[in-house]
């Protein structure tokens, strides 16, 4: 900006359109400019230290996250409920909770789909804890044997992704994800390896446009 005010001046002058102006009136000009610059990086700055002081909201799972399973002894089917608990651990309320979650069977992860999306417009304290419930679709046929349930084995990964808010206008937005892996035979979740996620994550990464 400095430069163009010299710039502009000496062109004007060339010119004839404006009168020559004193190389002081020039270096005072250019230092308005600096300190006003200055001033509005410092000010912006101390503004994004004061937002990190104050902390930040942080939702984590809770240990509650299971999966729930209702048998339909006529089908011979398990009908299962994902039901999965947040906590916000951070130093600030969260707003405007979004969790979006899909799954892929173990034997091609490229047929991962997401199956649902939950969202909380309710502020979330700190401290607080709730819970989403997103219903799996598709069941998983059993059998039985001597009055006993045989259920397959067969496993299922799950991966979970929530968006948040420092505030209720949406002033910074916050991302997690969580992987998870499943199995019919148990009523709660597993964790996922890094060579499943590997294979998996370019087909979640599709699903969500990224």
């Amino acid at each position: 900006m400095s430069g163009l005010n010299t710039a502009g001046s000496l062109i004007f002058s060339a010119r004839a359109v404006l009168p020559d102006w004193p190389w002081q009136l020039h270096s005072l000009i250019g230092f308005f400019v600096f300190a006003g610059i200055m001033g509005w990086i410092i000010a912006d700055k101390q503004s994004e230290v004061n937002n990190l002081r104050s902390g930040k909201p942080e939702l984590t799972i809770g240990r509650q996250a299971r999966i729930k399973q209702v048998f339909d002894e006529r089908k011979s089917e398990i009908e299962l409920e994902l039901r999965l608990f947040f906590k916000n651990i951070g130093k600030k309320a969260a707003y405007r909770f979004r969790c979006s979650v899909g799954y892929a069977p173990e034997s091609d992860v490229s047929k991962f789909k997401l199956i649902g999306e939950t969202t909380n417009v309710n502020r979330i304290d700190i401290n607080n804890d709730f819970d989403t419930v997103l219903g799996i679709k598709g069941f998983v046929k059993y059998s039985k044997k001597d009055g006993v349930e045989e259920i397959p084995s067969s496993k299922a990964f799950i991966h979970c992704m929530v968006s948040y808010s420092d505030s209720e206008y949406n002033e910074r937005l916050y991302k997690k994800e969580w992987w998870f892996s499943y199995r019919a035979d148990r009523d709660y979740l597993g964790v996922m390896s890094d060579e499943e996620k590997s294979l998996m994550e370019p087909y979640v990464r599709k699903a969500y446009g990224d």
